[in-house]
């Protein structure tokens, strides 16, 4: 697919699992990311029907398009997270890890389809490092 806008408005939903039970429901939260494309990379912002209330400014995105691919990171203003109760909570004190976007475009759909990814834990074992990772789904398509 080639990208012949820079300013371009892209709009979307990712899933997560609500819970570490696979009886668990996944939360679907819709996205839209307003980006300036220089050549195959982009660099933009995101808001999203989850967190937008939260924060005093959008997310902001990083990333690049590669032949039918798309990678970007997604960095929330600080941290938020949804407690055992359900409830979203901000701490605005801790910065919030990088979130890894990939996907891939479906020319059928006309989207891109992938996956993302967040470490949320990390601890030392030994020489090694444990890590504890949430992921998910997400669809992406463009719409100016």
């Amino acid at each position: 697919m080639e990208l012949v806008d820079k300013k371009q408005k892209w709009k979307g939903q990712f899933t997560y699992l609500d819970g570490y039970n696979t009886l668990d429901q996944y939360r679907e939260v819709d996205f839209m990311m307003e980006i300036d494309v220089n050549n195959s990379s982009f660099v933009g912002i995101s808001r999203d029907s989850e967190s937008k209330e939260l924060f005093d400014k959008p997310a902001s995105v990083k990333g690049f398009f590669d032949n039918d691919m798309i990678s970007f990171v997604l960095k929330y203003p600080y941290s938020y997270y949804r407690d055992d109760h359900g409830t979203l909570v901000v701490e605005k004190e801790y910065e919030h890890p990088d979130i890894q976007y990939i996907g891939f475009y479906d020319e059928d759909l006309k989207e891109y389809k992938g996956n993302w990814e967040i470490v949320v834990d990390q601890e030392a074992y030994g020489t090694d490092n444990l890590l504890e990772v949430v992921n998910g789904g997400f669809e992406l398509r463009r719409v100016n």
